[in-house]
């Protein structure tokens, strides 16, 4: 055999061992890549056992993962929340506690500050919560309620007087006091703006107020009430944080989800 062949064996061998580390290497990131589009799938049936619910979730042939919602039954359509306050002087309150959990919000998306703790799914505690506000819903003590999600408690507070003619005045300051952060400043960040899991804002009549504080306990802080005036207003321990129009935040809302 010419050294010629030798060579070009040799040369062989190692495109045959190069494609196959690039196999191995495409193989393995495809196996990767499965087991994350998995996740969600084993998160939400673990969440679904916790609360005793019923989820399924499926991947795709194309990768893609379709999840199947819920099924709930409703006794009684009259006993439904919206999430729009319905009149001045009723107590605002947020249930649920809030947690320094600003890691992949929106407040860090749209300004790349704060940061930290993604939040974290409570299962136990939640339940816990959500047996209070059914009870207290089942007694009509509840007039309003809305979740807390994207933008945290600052977003849910405006999106409640959207279309109402009303207005908000609220005091972040019980809020704030409560996140273990010896930071004043991210616990401002974190009460306005943390998307902790699990958590409402509702609104109470005032001959409720009792009855509703007593059902709910420490799961519940009042923050404010509903005004005439439709003046969005936000305090921490009274130093202003926000005075505004609330024509002006849903003008700057409709044009945001408009775009």
């Amino acid at each position: 055999m010419g050294n010629s062949n030798v060579i070009e064996m040799a040369e062989d061998a190692t495109r045959v061992k190069g494609a196959l580390n690039r196999l191995r290497t495409v193989q393995a990131e495809l196996e990767r890549a499965y087991v994350e589009r998995r996740r969600p799938i084993r998160s939400l049936i673990l969440a679904a056992l916790a609360l005793g619910l019923l989820a399924t979730g499926i991947l795709r042939d194309d990768g893609d993962t379709q999840f199947r919602t819920v099924e709930v039954t409703r006794r009684d359509v009259r006993r439904t929340v919206t999430s729009e306050i319905k009149a001045a002087g009723d107590g605002i309150y947020l249930l649920g506690r809030t947690r320094d959990e600003l890691g992949a919000s929106e407040f860090q998306l749209l300004f790349g500050e704060a940061g930290g703790q993604v939040p974290v799914v409570r299962p136990e505690e939640a339940l816990a919560l959500y047996y209070r506000v059914m009870a207290a819903n089942r007694e009509g003590l509840i007039r309003s309620s809305h979740d807390l999600s994207d933008g945290g408690l600052a977003v849910a507070l405006a999106e409640t007087v959207f279309g109402t003619g009303l207005g908000l005045q609220v005091d972040i300051g019980p809020v704030a006091a409560a996140i273990e952060s010896d930071d004043p400043v991210r616990r401002r960040l974190a009460a306005l703006y943390s998307e902790s899991h699990s958590r409402f804002v509702v609104s109470v009549r005032p001959e409720h107020r009792t009855r509703f504080e007593e059902m709910l306990g420490t799961a519940s802080v009042r923050i404010g009430e509903a005004t005439t005036d439709p003046v969005f207003r936000i305090k921490e321990a009274g130093e202003p944080l926000v005075d505004c129009s609330c024509s002006g935040l849903e003008q700057a809302w409709r044009k945001e989800w408009l775009a």
